[in-house]
């Protein structure tokens, strides 16, 4: 069998590209290596062997979200027993500002005080003071009639422990992206207190783990506004 063969070009012209013959040098290479348009390695038997490393996911969301928790208010109805017909009974509108204090806080106020000597008067008010976890509350008692029946309001903003517990796992969750936790777990160090009391930028140190990997966990920094909103100040993640 006859084998065709090129003749190489005249000297001075440049074969077509694409046309160089295989196993020729090509322009400034070596004796003995392939020319250009030599068929490459399979992929993945030649090249540099250098996979770059995954990113680690961080759990940086400060401030990418800010939400607002509920504040407790509104005002709870009761009824006071009357001294005589013309004074409210000072230890019963105790009694009775704790059980609705506790419906309107969500947490039995202790130590109630109320003035003595009310006057009954259909539209009167009076205020009691308590504590909730150690914290100063004010109640306004409001007289709807003139037989002993009041609404209960407060003035105080109230914001559940439970709740900035709540609204940070919804943060992070939002996050996921960057935190990996799509069911979290939060937990805030209160120093004991269910509630707070008039917060105005207080500082929560909250653990927040992976609800489906106890082992997995990230510390965060949160404040508590005026309003209730919660933002994420900083997140350690160990």
């Amino acid at each position: 069998m006859t084998q065709s063969t090129f003749p190489p070009p005249p000297p001075g012209v440049q074969p077509p590209y694409g046309q160089q013959p295989y196993g020729q040098p090509g322009y400034g290479q070596p004796a003995g290596q392939p020319g250009y348009g030599a068929p490459s390695a399979p992929y993945g038997q030649q090249g540099f062997g250098y996979q770059q490393p995954p990113k680690k996911k961080t759990g940086l969301i400060v401030g990418s979200l800010i939400a607002a928790v509920i504040v407790i208010g509104g005002l709870v109805v009761g009824a006071i027993f009357l001294f005589g017909s013309k004074t409210i009974d000072q230890a019963d509108a105790q009694r009775e500002v704790g059980q609705l204090g506790e419906q309107l806080l969500g947490v039995a106020p202790e130590d109630v005080s109320c003035p003595a000597d009310v006057e009954v008067k259909s539209g009167g008010t009076f205020e009691c003071t308590g504590k909730v976890d150690g914290q100063d509350v004010k109640f306004t008692v409001t007289q709807t009639d003139d037989n002993g029946n009041v609404q209960v309001t407060t003035d105080n903003k109230v914001v559940q422990v439970s709740d900035v517990e709540e609204n940070i796992s919804q943060q992070v969750e939002a996050a996921a992206d960057t935190t990996d936790m799509v069911n979290a777990d939060t937990s805030c160090d209160a120093g004991g207190r269910t509630v707070l009391v008039d917060p105005d930028g207080e500082t929560l140190n909250c653990t927040v783990s992976n609800a489906d990997d106890s082992s997995q966990s990230i510390g965060i920094t949160a404040s508590v506004a005026k309003d209730g909103s919660v933002t994420i100040e900083s997140v350690d993640e160990g």
